[in-house]
């Protein structure tokens, strides 16, 4: 089993190894995370190239070689060859790195779950690495589910929240606010952009909570 976790990367070094497809969508995950990327492979993607291009991502063009890992935060192994995920995995597990290699769950030190991102919000499923596809097909569902309006509902709800502490001091008045809001059209409302409904919900909702405090 694995602890679920977030982890900061800001300004920390991520090593990709491998420069395929799959390294591809790695990198650009680890880049939206703020983490420096270093990219380490002889044969790289058209829009790798243009990351380095950009420097996006420092680029050591050639193959992994004992010490690569060193000042790494943590490492993903995404190349073809067995051996060298091998090789990588030893390297990292004596420098104390945590490593994920790709398809090869028995020597990860962490996995990287099916998501969904809506803004803010990120949904995430996981198997244990016992079955991606289904980790998949839960994603899936999971999207039909939650449009891209509950990232602007999420970033509602937070741009409400410090007005809500002073408006509604009580902390169980508060809690019913928030269920209030929860409960109600708003994400639908934010896709179908009637902002003048959204605020007048919440405005609602916000004096029906302080007269019953009263």
């Amino acid at each position: 089993m694995y602890y679920p976790m977030f982890v900061k990367l800001q300004n920390k070094k991520c090593i990709v190894l491998g420069g395929g497809q799959v390294a591809e969508r790695k990198i650009c995950l680890l880049l939206e995370a703020g983490g420096q990327v270093v990219l380490i492979s002889p044969e790289i993607t058209e829009k790798l190239k243009s990351l380095v291009i950009n420097n996006k991502i420092e680029y050591l063009n050639r193959k992994y070689k004992k010490g690569d890992l060193k000042g790494a935060y943590i490492v993903i192994a995404a190349t073809d060859s067995p051996m060298v995920n091998k090789k990588i995995y030893e390297e990292s597990s004596k420098s104390g790195i945590m490593i994920n290699i790709v398809d090869a769950p028995e020597l990860c030190d962490f996995i990287l779950p099916s998501f969904i991102k809506r803004g803010p919000l990120m949904i995430t499923v996981t198997t244990d690495g016992e079955s991606p596809a289904l980790a998949k097909k839960i994603r899936k569902d999971i999207e039909k589910i939650y449009g891209e309006e509950y990232g602007a509902f999420t970033t509602l709800l937070g741009s409400l929240r410090e007005r809500i502490q002073e408006e509604i001091p009580e902390e169980k008045s508060r809690k019913k606010f928030w269920e209030i809001l929860l409960e109600s059209n708003i994400p639908q409302l934010l896709k179908e952009r009637k902002k003048e409904d959204v605020e007048e919900i919440i405005e609602k909702a916000s004096y029906s909570i302080k007269e019953m405090s009263i």
